[in-house]
C-alpha cells in the first residue's frame, strides 16, 4: 500500500466488515493494518474482501486481544 488512495480504499473495505471496533496503520511505511473487534467476521473473510477490492493482502498475525 504505497499510495494514499490504496490505503483509503483498504480502510473503507475493512470498516464495512461486521464487528470491527478499530483499525490502525502499523509498520515503518504504514503498510500493515491492525484490526481489532469482537464478534467480527473471521480473518479469512476480511482478507478475501481486501484481495478483491485492493489487491495483495496477507495475515501477519492472529490472536486474542488481552
Amino acid at each position: 500500500m504505497s499510495d494514499p488512495k490504496t490505503r483509503k480504499k483498504a480502510l473503507k473495505t475493512i470498516v464495512s466488515c461486521f464487528g470491527v471496533d478499530s483499525i490502525a496503520l502499523q509498520g515503518e511505511s504504514k503498510d500493515e493494518i491492525e484490526v481489532i473487534g469482537e464478534g467480527m467476521d473471521d480473518a479469512v473473510t476480511i482478507t478475501k474482501s481486501l484481495r478483491k477490492n485492493v489487491g495483495h493482502a496477507e495475515i501477519v498475525s492472529l490472536g486474542p486481544v488481552d
